[in-house]
């Protein structure tokens, strides 16, 4: 038994499935547009990688060395050079500050267009009211002949830092800031808005 329709067939026979070039062309616009407006903002995004980067280990270098003051029972330092643009971690042996026998020893250099513009410590060594805490740093040590551009960050082994912002910035004009508050606290990546005097 045959059913017949009577309505008009939907598939027109011998047509081939595809697409025609108006629809092609009209993908590649939107395409074309969508990469437009996101490109911009990817470069943002890729420039801005190497002072990232450059905190983030600033950041695992003065948790490592407040582990290992407390754990050894030595005093460590976060040594700045900013001339040079770099900083390189020291613990201290017999009163001298020596490098570390260890990658951690190393210098880390920043990127091409990445530089510390400065450092700035929360507060003198004459201000402490922290009892039992020890936090020796250029304040305590005879810096004659040192350059004034070589700083340091100690961190105590009763597990204290020394207070400190390191400002941050690059080539594109990006600038991140590295701050450790209170002594008990650790060193952390925070935004530019933050007020220099809040340290």
């Amino acid at each position: 038994m045959t059913i017949l329709t009577t309505g008009p067939r939907n598939d027109v026979a011998g047509r081939k499935k595809g697409f025609t070039l108006l629809e092609l062309l009209l993908v590649m616009l939107i395409v074309a547009v969508a990469m437009g407006i996101t490109a911009p903002r990817l470069g943002l995004f890729t420039g801005s990688r190497h002072i990232v980067n450059t905190s983030a280990r600033f950041v695992a270098l003065s948790d490592y060395a407040r582990t290992q003051s407390v754990s050894e029972g030595r005093t460590y330092r976060l040594n700045i050079d900013r001339d040079r643009g770099a900083y390189w971690l020291t613990a201290e042996d017999d009163g001298v500050y020596q490098r570390l026998g260890s990658d951690m020893g190393k210098d880390f250099l920043l990127p091409h267009g990445v530089k510390i513009e400065s450092v700035e410590f929360a507060y003198d060594t004459e201000d402490v009211s922290v009892p039992g805490l020890r936090m020796p740093g250029r304040y305590y040590e005879d810096t004659e002949g040192e350059d004034d551009n070589k700083e340091y960050i100690s961190f105590s082994p009763e597990g204290y830092a020394m207070p400190a912002l390191l400002r941050l910035s690059d080539s594109r004009g990006n600038v991140l800031e590295i701050a450790c508050r209170y002594p008990s606290d650790r060193f952390r990546v925070e935004e530019p808005s933050v007020s220099h005097e809040d340290i």
